[in-house]
């Protein structure tokens, strides 16, 4: 998948975080997931800052809304 970051890498890591985040049970709340989507961003921006821009916030919140059929905000920070 394509999150907009500038490297391989940092795609990889949203990847691997978009891949966690979309097989939460589905029981999960929505502040459960906002909660655990914050931390891997978090954790991603220690590297790779662009994280945190629209596009790629963006390109994951849309690719999770079409994939669970569920309605997120971007502004999950």
């Amino acid at each position: 998948m394509n999150f907009g970051m500038f490297s391989e890498e940092g795609n990889r890591k949203v990847t691997e975080l978009y891949e966690k985040t979309a097989n939460l049970p589905l029981r999960s709340t929505e502040s459960d997931i906002y909660s655990f989507i914050n931390k891997g961003f978090s954790e991603i921006s220690k590297k790779h800052k662009e994280v945190y821009d629209t596009d790629v916030r963006e390109r994951f919140i849309g690719q999770l809304e079409t994939e669970s059929e569920r309605k997120y905000s971007i502004y999950f920070t």
